[in-house]
């Protein structure tokens, strides 16, 4: 009898691994970041940007519901708690009324009003803060992006 479990439990645990691999690989956990900026946008247009993989200064309009995805919007530089690198937001929704920005939080699974790394700037004005976004913020925004 345990024999035959052990044998099924392998079979799910590898089961689930793929599955969740699958979903990482094709960028499927870029529809739950959609969503939530649905849920936080409500009627208000909006519109998000990422950070551009090679320069983390700049942030990229989102063009696809795959852009929102983990493997393209983790950047381990924000992880960091070094004084001398800051790390950058995965994504920015700007919104067209207070607050004007909102970031995508892994942490909270939502955005949020938070910038990364506030104890650094403590002492900065807090336009400081404001992302430089070239999106302008339309109704629905997710709805208007491709898929893939």
């Amino acid at each position: 009898m345990l024999k035959i479990a052990m044998k099924y439990s392998r079979r799910v645990l590898f089961l689930i691994i793929a599955i969740v691999a699958a979903i990482w690989w094709i960028g499927l956990d870029g529809f739950l970041v959609a969503s939530r900026a649905e849920t936080a946008a409500g009627d208000r247009p909006y519109c998000i940007e990422t950070i551009e993989p090679k320069n983390a200064s700049f942030y990229l309009r989102v063009e696809r519901i795959e852009d929102l995805s983990w493997r393209h919007m983790f950047n381990s530089r924000g992880l960091t708690e070094m004084p001398d690198q800051i790390g950058e937001h995965h994504a920015f929704m700007k919104l067209v009324d207070s607050p004007w920005y909102l970031n995508w939080s892994y942490r909270a699974s939502a955005f949020v009003a938070e910038v990364a790394n506030r104890e650094y700037f403590i002492n900065k004005p807090s336009d400081y803060h404001a992302p430089q976004l070239d999106c302008t913020p339309v109704a629905h925004f997710v709805k208007t992006l491709k898929w893939y």
